[in-house]
């Protein structure tokens, strides 16, 4: 695929697999259920494909199983074509049908019938669809590809230094401004929304202040633009549980599961080395569905479409380079446990998340 500027350049491939959003456009899984091939759920089927996309030979999916009140974890084999129930040890054969093929019906909720969830066999046979999960994608060429100019951003105005009081300076390299500046990088201007200090323009207009679209005043912290993130191209996709399944403490909530899926590619100019490979991820997440968990869960979205909740960078947990890991907007990984767990029950945890939002400027 060829992008902007001529230049060839090999993109995730998670986003190639889901393009137009359609992750499911892929290849259909089906796991054997005592001899009959039954096909995976949405989630789990997302992250087969996705790791079969990639070039992968293991992939990971969870769902949570009400009869037992805990997440259950299955590792898919794609060389051996098996999968492990990790809670039990219990492995099924799996199999991948090509696009197109016959079997590619619509997706269920077959782990959780398989795993005994109470009702589930009841109602894939009555036939209840649901509702479907929400499906956010990424693409990370494409938000970056048309940011707007430092003047037409900030709407800045040049001043003269006749305009100016005797003692003002630039705000950044606190010198003084010149009668007539040699060049445009030497004159003095405010941006439009600030008032009282002054700026070089070269030293407020360059890359490592104004990046791609956007510039925070160094001194009074007034956002000019819309921030995007360094986060690689993935899909974000939301699936709304009833009680049992709820976060510690909000019994009758339900919770809201978020799916984070990352292929694999090559790094791009806003990342720590460009040309780099960097691998993917999948990480999950949980908010309760509670008039605070729908408010922060808008939020997350928000921050995924502008490419802030992940980058690429360390591993803090595996030391691993080059991977993709979060972007310092904690998210809940587990149901239970508190705080020290990464779960709940966390009494300041919204307070403290919606912080991290607005330093990004998402409110």
């Amino acid at each position: 695929r060829r992008l902007g500027g001529g230049k060839a350049r090999e993109r995730s491939d998670l986003w190639r697999l889901q393009k137009d959003g359609m992750a499911a456009a892929g290849g259909a899984w089906f796991f054997d259920e005592h001899g009959s091939w039954t096909r995976f759920d949405r989630a789990a089927e997302l992250a087969a494909e996705a790791a079969f996309g990639a070039g992968h030979a293991t992939a990971q999916s969870s769902f949570f199983n009400p009869r037992l009140k805990q997440m259950i974890v299955y590792d898919y084999d794609l060389k051996l074509h098996q999968q492990v129930n990790t809670a039990t040890g219990y492995i099924r054969k799996i199999k991948r049908d090509a696009p197109g093929a016959p079997g590619a019906a619509a997706l269920g909720g077959a782990h959780a019938a398989a795993a005994g969830a109470p009702g589930a066999a009841k109602k894939a046979k009555a036939g209840k669809k649901p509702k479907p999960p929400e499906t956010i994608v990424y693409n990370a060429d494409v938000m970056l590809g048309g940011a707007d100019s430092f003047d037409n951003v900030t709407k800045c105005k040049v001043f003269q230094v006749t305009d100016l009081a005797s003692d003002d300076k630039c705000s950044i390299c606190i010198c003084e401004f010149e009668d007539s500046p040699g060049d445009g990088s030497q004159q003095c201007i405010m941006l439009e929304k600030c008032n009282g200090h002054y700026f070089h323009r070269g030293c407020i207009d360059r890359q490592e202040m104004f990046k791609q679209g956007f510039v925070k005043c160094p001194v009074c912290k007034t956002p000019y633009g819309v921030e995007l993130g360094p986060q690689p191209s993935g899909t974000m996709i939301i699936q709304c549980h009833d009680p049992p399944i709820c976060c510690e403490g909000y019994g009758q909530d339900g919770t809201f599961l978020i799916d984070y899926f990352f292929g694999n590619g090559l790094q791009t100019t806003n990342m720590p080395s460009p040309g780099v490979p960097y691998s993917g991820t999948h990480r999950q997440a949980f908010l309760p569905n509670s008039s605070e968990g729908r408010e922060v869960l808008e939020l997350f979205k928000t921050a995924f479409t502008r490419g802030l909740v992940f980058a690429v960078g360390q591993s803090v947990t595996t030391g691993r380079q080059n991977t993709t890991v979060w972007n310092g907007i904690h998210h809940k990984t587990s149901l239970n446990g508190g705080s020290s767990n990464f779960g709940y029950p966390d009494e300041g945890y919204f307070g403290r998340v919606k912080e991290e939002l607005s330093q990004k400027g998402i409110e």
